[in-house]
């Protein structure tokens, strides 16, 4: 029994029992007493029977890279042996070994038609070319030397050099040596060329100081002409730069007589005489002289194409320089009421004493051509 409880059993129901550490009534039973302590472990049982085996677990991870191996010996050099000739049709078994090239030794007697092959091919230095060669789109070439005339191929920036031959414009001197430059139309423009039929010996009018002229040579007698008195003369005048006109120029070779006036003045080609341009000279015209008279007024006249109108009144005109022109000087046609068609010599009316305003109906083309200059 516990020292720390004290239990009495009594059967009056009304008994108390007193305890330092416990108090308990009990009524009519008895009260079960405190657990035991723990008794000692005992034998182990025998083993059980094994158990099934587990499911396979997971893939653990990759452990880490173990270190590289050292280098294994150089292997030896192979050789390889052509046993058939290799062609140029395809290569033979011996020949499709990969090795490399400095260990394939192949003499020329073993390639068929080596030699007969590249005497075919073109060297890169100065080929020859047989047959019509044909050059890729683009091709860069060398460009030859500006006047180099030979059978080199022109490049395109060669040919650039080079007139073309229509509507290309020079950049320089053209240098024509001993050839001509033929069928050449008559100019109209100032900065046209001049045919030698339409402006014969320009270069003598320049030395004589005119600005233009209906004959070049105004000096020396070309021919002699005896105009008609009462006829107006028209000649034409190709003026080939912008210039002032204040005189009329001619030579007379033989004397006039019973003359009241030499009228002289400006028409454009439609046939309308130029304002101010006329002039009326009462000179007696003596022969073997050069007579220099005034226009009205000085003219401002731009190229192109006008007439000198003449016209004297009286008895005898003199004798004037020109020419007895051919079918060439005269122009092919004529109009109505103007001067144009290209006529170098026309008249109009008859018994005139004054000059004409304007063309009056159909004027007719004359051979007779005098020299007139502008200056």
């Amino acid at each position: 029994m516990s020292t720390d409880a004290l239990i009495i059993q009594v059967t009056d129901s009304a008994t108390i029992i007193r305890s330092t550490d416990t108090l308990v009534t009990a009524v009519g039973s008895s009260v079960a007493g405190p657990t035991g302590a723990t008794g000692a472990t005992g034998a182990a049982g025998a083993t059980g029977a094994t158990g099934a085996t587990g499911a396979t677990g997971s893939t653990g991870a990759t452990g880490p890279k173990g270190d590289t191996g050292a280098t294994g010996a150089a292997g030896s050099s192979g050789v390889v042996s052509v046993t058939a000739p290799i062609t140029n049709s395809g290569t033979s078994s011996a020949a499709q070994i990969g090795l490399n090239q400095s260990a394939l030794t192949i003499t020329e007697s073993q390639v068929t038609n080596l030699t007969s092959d590249l005497a075919l091919k073109a060297p890169l230095d100065s080929p020859a070319f047989s047959g019509t060669p044909s050059l890729p789109t683009g091709t860069t070439g060398v460009t030859q030397t500006a006047g180099d005339n030979s059978t080199k191929v022109a490049t395109t920036a060669y040919a650039d050099l080079k007139v073309a031959k229509a509507g290309d414009t020079m950049s320089g001197a053209l240098a024509m040596g001993s050839n001509k430059i033929t069928g050449l139309a008559n100019g109209t423009a100032a900065t046209d060329a001049a045919a030698l039929g339409q402006l014969p010996s320009v270069p003598t009018s320049a030395n004589q100081g005119l600005l233009a002229a209906t004959f070049a040579d105004i000096a020396t007698a070309a021919g002699t002409i005896t105009l008609t008195a009462g006829v107006q003369y028209f000649f034409m005048v190709n003026v080939t730069a912008p210039i002032t006109a204040t005189k009329f120029t001619f030579r007379s070779v033989g004397a006039a007589s019973g003359l009241t006036h030499g009228f002289l003045a400006l028409y454009t080609q439609a046939g309308a005489i130029i304002s101010g341009s006329s002039t009326a000279d009462t000179t007696t015209f003596t022969a073997g002289t050069t007579f220099t008279i005034n226009l009205g007024t000085p003219q401002a006249l731009a190229a192109g194409i006008y007439y000198v109108g003449i016209l004297f009144s009286g008895t005898t005109p003199p004798t004037l320089i020109g020419v007895q022109a051919g079918g060439g000087l005269i122009g092919p046609t004529v109009s109505s009421g103007t001067l144009a068609g290209g006529g170098r010599a026309l008249t109009n009316g008859t018994g005139l004493t004054a000059l004409l305003s304007s063309v009056s109906g159909t004027p007719a083309l004359v051979n007779t051509l005098v020299a007139v200059g502008i200056v």
